[in-house]
């Protein structure tokens, strides 16, 4: 009999090593319309090394030791089956915001209006 622990995860580790799928040629069945995409082993901060694909991220920019957080993403969509399936994918932490929501929205709409003036 095999013992299982349940353990959790924070979620957070980093890019232990990885490759790039350059193209549709490359990529798994099922996988070939995200071509160019980068799979990673991420070493998790609790220790374990997981298997996933790297998001959010240019390839160009994806380095050994890079930290990276837990995203969920849309993996395929079955629709044949009417299904979509999803599963973790990890990106580089977004940095936490200095500003309010209401800072926030007012800095996009300043934005909008200047460049929608010319300004």
């Amino acid at each position: 009999m095999v013992m299982v622990e349940i353990m959790k995860f924070s979620g957070k580790g980093t890019v232990w090593s990885f490759a790039i799928i350059p193209s549709a040629e490359y990529a798994p069945e099922g996988f070939t319309d995200y071509a160019p995409y980068a799979v990673a082993w991420v070493k998790l901060e609790e220790g374990p090394l997981v298997t996933a694909m790297l998001t959010d991220v240019d390839l160009k920019d994806i380095k050994i030791g890079m930290e990276v957080e837990t995203v969920i993403r849309k993996k395929r969509d079955l629709g044949d089956r009417g299904m979509l399936v999803y599963g973790p994918s990890f990106r580089p932490p977004i940095p936490e915001s200095t500003e309010t929501l209401a800072e926030t929205i007012e800095r996009i709409v300043m934005r909008v209006d200047v460049e929608r003036l010319g300004l």
